[in-house]
Formats: C-alpha cells, structure tokens, sequence
C-alpha cells in the first residue's frame, strides 16, 4: 500500500499590508463620526496606493516582529 503525501498548504490569504496602515486609518476627524464603513473606505484607499514592493517589506515585517 502505498501512502499520498502532500506538503503543508501555504495560507495565501494574508493581512500583512494592515502593517504599513498602523495609525494611517484611525485618526479621529472632529467634523466626521467614525464607523466601520468610514475605516473601510480609508483602508481601501491606503490598500490600493501599495505596489508590491511595499507589499513585499509589509510581510517581511510582520514575519520580524512575529
């Protein structure tokens, strides 16, 4: 009988980027209430303005500080 081994499954799906936003998002602005849905908005703006390279240096330092 012969056994099937696969090797562990990578978890592509990573947050790392969330790293470089740290006190990007989150600023209280007096004139405007904060929700979720205004956080989004901000973070999709932040998300979007990242080339890979920033992506790149997101997840080397999340790996460092990990």
């Amino acid at each position: 009988m012969s056994t099937l081994v696969l090797p562990g499954f990578a978890n592509v799906h990573s947050h790392a980027f969330q790293r470089l936003m740290r006190g990007e998002v989150q600023r209280r602005d007096p004139g405007r209430s904060d929700t979720f849905w205004t956080w989004r908005e901000r973070m999709y703006a932040h998300a979007n303005t990242l080339d890979v390279d920033a992506l790149e240096a997101a997840a080397r330092l999340v790996y460092v500080e990990g």
